[in-house]
């Protein structure tokens, strides 16, 4: 079948190889190659159908999107028309976003062929499945943020994200981003200036709906995005102006964890010097902060005695001779101190403190070598595999992992340490090297390190 979407006429009386439509005798075909098949949906700025493309071997699919004939008659509709053609056309080289076929005139309408995306958009997946759970949202956060920094890079701001805009593609799963009609060319003298309002209101940034847009307003919008798509509730119901804060967390059917929620309260603040520096920021954030799988207390890898000879330090960019030579002396003080130092250098800092922070940063092979020195020269007491095997027995309890290897700590997360090989299974390397407020944290922070470099299951 095949539909005629001149207007005031749209039949569907039309065979395959029809050319002119049997109704108004309009030619089918757009531009001689473009067949349309059926409508897809339309809004207030005009009409989608999805089509074949004729000149193509394999009849590939593609979309129509034609501008209402009433849009048209305005200057600023038919500018922003033509715009997402030259963005279409600029971003196209990303996968996860539609690639621009086409962009003509016929006749008195305008039209745009893009790049047909098999699947659903959030909004009705998540309508079909019920609320997504937390790993749904981190992968979602992890892909538009990737789509973002792509566009961010590009200068050209979405100012639409929300959960209809964004589409699962059937083929792979992955998301795609899609309908730049209102996205917006950043430069200079745009962000010296006021613009339209333009967008979706309930998941706009505060700073969009007077006029002002960054790339941060992105990715407050993609924040909402994400509480529509944990509550299905409308983004504004939990939002108190009088406050100017989010109450979302008591609308959840099940608690989040701390680090998620944390991550969307960022991206919802209404100062934008609060929220993540970039898209960027954000996606690699999301990428390193997953919750992690349960840790399971198996026991650690073996390690074969000779295994210094077999790949030894050649692994890494750090010296670790001095290390090496701590350990096979059992001057465990100063080898808990190298142990830190040379970690600290494998993720480019001075001295010997690491950051809470920066231990998803320590490069795998350094972590790893690092475990087959201590475990060596212990006897298996003492490396970090070791220490997360208690951890994951304890049920992932600071306190009590503490209490099981011998920490004694205080407020301040200090602890009490004896460097001596009749010290508790796992009392060493020790956190004292390990700088942060939220000291609590360092053992759970590192076992993720841990399964990430596939050093545990």
């Amino acid at each position: 079948m095949t539909i005629c979407i001149i207007p005031n006429c749209n039949s569907e009386g039309n065979a395959e190889g029809d050319r002119f439509c049997r109704r108004c005798g309009a030619p089918l075909l757009l531009k001689g190659r473009y067949r349309p098949l059926r409508a897809l949906g339309h809004g207030g700025f005009g009409r989608t159908f999805l089509a074949q493309d004729q000149d193509r071997p394999s009849q590939q699919l593609c979309v129509i999107k034609q501008l209402s004939s009433a849009a048209s008659l305005e200057a600023k509709t038919l500018d922003l028309f033509y715009k997402e053609a030259s963005h279409l056309e600029e971003l196209g080289g990303h996968a996860q976003i539609p690639q621009l076929l086409a962009a003509f005139t016929q006749g008195s309408e305008h039209y745009l062929i893009q790049e047909y995306v098999e699947g659903e958009d959030l909004h009705q997946e998540v309508l079909r499945n019920g609320c997504f759970a937390e790993q749904q949202i981190w992968q979602v956060l992890e892909e538009v943020a990737h789509i973002l920094n792509f566009i961010h890079q590009r200068q050209i701001i979405h100012r639409d994200i929300k959960p209809s805009n964004i589409m699962r593609r059937k083929a792979d799963g992955k998301l795609v981003l899609i309908d730049f009609g209102v996205a917006k060319l950043l430069s200079q003298t745009a962000l010296q200036r006021s613009a339209t309002v333009i967008g979706s209101p309930e998941y706009m940034a505060p700073e969009q709906t007077r006029g002002h847009i960054v790339p941060a307003s992105d990715l407050y919008s993609l924040g909402v995005t994400c509480l529509y798509l944990m509550t299905l509730k409308p983004p504004l119901s939990f939002y108190s102006p009088a406050e100017d804060s989010w109450f979302w967390r008591e609308t959840l059917d099940k608690p989040v964890s701390d680090r998620l929620a944390e991550t969307l309260d960022r991206l919802l603040y209404t100062p934008i010097s609060k929220r993540f520096s970039s898209a960027k920021a954000l996606s690699f954030h999301a990428a390193t902060h997953k919750a992690p799988p349960p840790l399971r207390a198996q026991a650690p890898p073996t390690i074969t005695l000779d295994r210094e000879t077999e790949w030894g330090d050649y692994l890494t960019e750090v010296d670790y001779r001095s290390l090496k030579q701590l350990l096979s002396e059992q001057n465990w003080r100063e080898a808990d101190r190298v142990t830190w130092r040379c970690l600290a250098a494998a993720i480019g800092k001075p001295g010997n403190f690491v950051a809470i922070g920066d231990l998803s940063r320590i490069p795998c092979g350094d972590l790893e070598w690092v475990d087959v020195l201590w475990r060596k020269h212990s006897g298996d007491r003492f490396g970090f595999t070791i220490q997360a095997q208690i951890y994951a027995q304890v049920g992932q309890d600071y306190g009590r992992f503490c209490q099981q290897v011998g920490w004694r700590i205080n407020a301040q997360g200090v602890h009490s340490l004896e460097f001596s090989l009749d010290s508790p299974r796992g009392h060493l390397p020790s956190a004292q090297w390990v700088s942060g407020g939220t000291w609590w944290t360092q053992q759970r922070r590192l076992a993720e390190r841990l399964v990430s470099c596939r050093m545990l299951d």
